[in-house]
C-alpha cells in the first residue's frame, strides 16, 4: 500500500473501515499502473528532440 495514498484518503468516511482500506489499495494501484504504462512514452519522448 502507497503511503501517498493512505495520506491523502485517510479522513475518507466510506462508513467502514474495509472500504477505506479498499480505496486506498485501488487507488494505490492505478497510480502504479499509470506510472508503468506512462514511463516508456517518456523515454521515447525525452530521446527524439523533434518531438518536443
Amino acid at each position: 500500500m502507497s503511503d501517498w495514498a493512505a495520506t491523502e484518503l485517510q479522513y475518507a468516511d466510506l462508513g467502514d473501515v474495509r472500504r477505506k482500506k479498499r480505496l486506498i489499495r485501488l487507488v494505490s494501484d492505478l497510480a502504479a499502473q499509470q506510472e508503468r504504462q506512462h514511463t516508456p512514452g517518456i523515454r521515447r519522448l525525452g530521446s527524439d528532440p523533434s518531438r518536443l
